[in-house]
């Protein structure tokens, strides 16, 4: 069941940030970065990433960590992923991730968050070999409770409050539909969030779906470059709670 949900959510992931090969002979290995932002907009080559999900579902609570990594033969602030390549492999903490063609990238499911985060890239295609320990921390809230059932017709509320660490913040409806359009989003920030989603916001999701979802989704990134390309590292925390929405 941990899987299926963790899965659930990670393809959600890949239809949200849609909506938003030449080889190297001698890839450039560097474990010096030569700059680093925290602008979560900047144009990137790969994004690694360690999350931490905790899903409610069925009447229990599902936690779970997972490292993934994403590689471009392009520049950009989102996941292109009909521009996703290879590299010769990746691992965190010397824990080989596994190449999954579903996902365009690279995943391993985690035993707990580690407590140092060293990740080691063998380059190719385009990307260069580099190794960078992550020391930034992870994004936090307050406990939230996100209702089990939400009326479209009447909208609902939800507080979010003391949100800290954070480069971006989104709060998700999700109809569950598996439709680029079934979803509405809207941002969190720093501190305290008072979120109202009206009917209105809640126009193009389907109801009476069983496996809908509210997602708290908060990151802290780091883009760090080497040899002269941007690679962004992000801590994610996110909340889900599978849910019904009805008319």
């Amino acid at each position: 069941m941990k899987k299926y949900i963790i899965g659930f959510i990670c393809l959600f992931i890949i239809l949200l940030f849609t909506l938003c090969h030449k080889k190297d002979d001698k890839p450039a290995t560097t474990s010096a970065n030569s700059n680093t932002n925290n602008n979560p907009n900047t144009p990137c080559y790969g994004f690694l990433t360690v999350s931490n999900y905790t899903t409610e579902a069925f009447g229990q609570s599902y936690s779970s960590a997972v490292s993934r990594a994403f590689f471009s033969s392009q520049a950009s602030s989102y996941m292109n992923y009909s521009a996703s390549v290879k590299v010769g492999d990746v691992s965190l903490n010397n824990n080989s991730l596994t190449y999954d063609s579903l996902y365009y990238g690279y995943s391993s499911y985690l035993d707990t968050i580690p407590v140092s985060e060293a990740w080691s890239v063998n380059g190719a295609n385009g990307i260069p070999s580099f190794t960078y320990a992550n020391s930034e921390v992870f994004p936090s809230c307050d406990a939230v409770t996100l209702p089990d059932t939400i009326k479209k017709s009447a909208g609902f509320s939800v507080n979010i409050s003391n949100v800290e660490n954070i480069t971006s913040g989104t709060f998700i409806v999700y109809d569950g539909s598996g439709s680029l359009t079934g979803s509405f989003t809207t941002s969190l920030h720093s501190g305290n969030n008072s979120i109202s989603i009206t009917p209105a916001n809640l126009g193009n999701l389907t109801t009476n779906l069983s496996n809908a979802m509210l997602i708290v989704e908060l990151e802290n990134a780091t883009v760090v470059s080497f040899s002269g390309k941007s690679f962004k590292f992000i801590h994610e925390a996110q909340k889900g709670r599978i849910m019904i929405i009805v008319p």
